[in-house]
């Protein structure tokens, strides 16, 4: 008998040690791009693709097929594939169902990068509090200190659009200290409440930096934290609620950490927003789809939401309409986990959860459990 196959979907870095050095030399690894259904449905109905073991799935690598992987996509994979296992965390584009009626072992990377993610929540929520986004605007097109400040505090949120708005010579001469933001105050989020919705493994790494900033945790999660997990977090500083309602009245910041699902859509909305207390901070690292967008736009607009920070959108790839003209959001092109350590942690996910399976295994981090 041969190798085992896997189909590597999109690129895989071949240079990294596991690959190069084990899995390339146990499996036989075919590399493949499909760039239209069509193209698909023929490709693996060929010989050199109809018996493969496994597919390897990195990143966006069935974008050109939908934004979700249809059941005629999964249903189309040969019946000798044992194990779909994908680079990333969230599994919402999946049909686990069909998956799972199929017999594949479906598998993702959770806890990828939580360290990752957890940095640029932390970079957002400071942006939510002291408006670095928009004073670095400022800054970068008046190219003066005092004017950039004194720029930031008449125009950034002048009809929520600076870029159209017409600063007075007079009082970019004042000295301005820059406390003061499109009439909004910059705060420091020490000694504020940090709500985070989700208390996974980037949730916790969220717990753990912003208690490091001195502020005190508040949370839902809906699977309750282990003795071990709690020892590993600033307990004396956390306090859980048992309904995201009651949660959100207790944030000066609320930063989203949770996956997305039917239950979890527009989780915060009109309703919800206005939960929130008059002014708090609002950050969203998810799923794009965790917070109705026009909802947060109004509650911007009318001033009961102060700020926002974005690295996840409803309609990625694109940016929702208003955004790139707003300096009351920080927006960030979905970067969370994107250093090279992430990738190199990704890519041996993926390979790991393969060969655990191929090796008679269920996977190290399964998402079914096929009987």
């Amino acid at each position: 008998m041969g190798k085992p196959k896997v189909l590597i979907i999109s690129d895989i870095t071949e240079e990294n040690p596991l690959y190069a050095n084990h899995f390339s030399q146990k499996f036989e690894c075919i590399r493949y791009r499909p760039t239209t259904k069509e193209q698909y449905f023929e490709d693996i109905k060929s010989d050199k693709l109809q018996d493969i073991n496994a597919v390897l799935v990195m990143w966006y690598a069935f974008i050109e097929l939908g934004a979700t992987l249809d059941k005629d996509i999964i249903e189309a994979l040969p019946q000798t594939v044992q194990v779909f296992a994908f680079a990333s965390v969230g599994h919402d584009r999946y049909d686990v169902d069909q998956f799972t009626r199929k017999k594949i072992i479906l598998t993702n990377n959770r806890g990828l990068g939580s360290v990752q993610v957890a940095e640029i929540a932390m970079h957002l929520m400071l942006s939510t509090f002291r408006f670095t986004s928009a004073l670095e605007h400022t800054l970068r097109k008046y190219n003066h200190l005092n004017k950039a400040r004194g720029a930031a505090r008449l125009e950034v949120f002048a009809e929520a659009c600076p870029n159209d708005c017409v600063v007075d010579a007079a009082a970019l001469r004042r000295y301005e200290f820059g406390s003061e933001i499109g009439g909004r105050q910059a705060l420091s989020p020490f000694r504020k409440r940090c709500g985070i919705l989700g208390l996974g493994a980037i949730g916790r790494e969220i717990a753990i930096r912003a208690a490091a900033f001195g502020m005190s945790i508040h949370y839902y999660t809906r699977t309750p934290l282990t003795k071990d997990v709690l020892s590993q977090l600033p307990a004396h500083k956390m306090t859980a609620y048992p309904s995201v309602d009651e949660l959100l009245p207790n944030c000066d910041v609320l930063i989203l950490a949770i996956p997305l699902s039917t239950e979890t859509k527009h989780i915060i909305n009109a309703h919800s927003l206005y939960l929130l207390p008059q002014g708090a901070r609002v950050v969203n690292i998810g799923r794009g789809a965790l917070i109705d967008t026009a909802a947060l736009l109004a509650a911007l607009d009318d001033g009961h939401i102060s700020a926002a920070g974005f690295d996840v959108y409803e309609c990625e790839p694109d940016l929702p309409d208003g955004f790139a003209d707003r300096w009351d959001i920080t927006v960030l092109p979905h970067i969370g986990y994107a250093t090279a350590d992430a990738l190199t942690e990704a890519e041996n996910g993926v390979m790991r959860n393969i060969e655990d399976v191929l090796d008679g295994g269920c996977g190290i981090t399964p998402i079914n459990k096929i009987e």
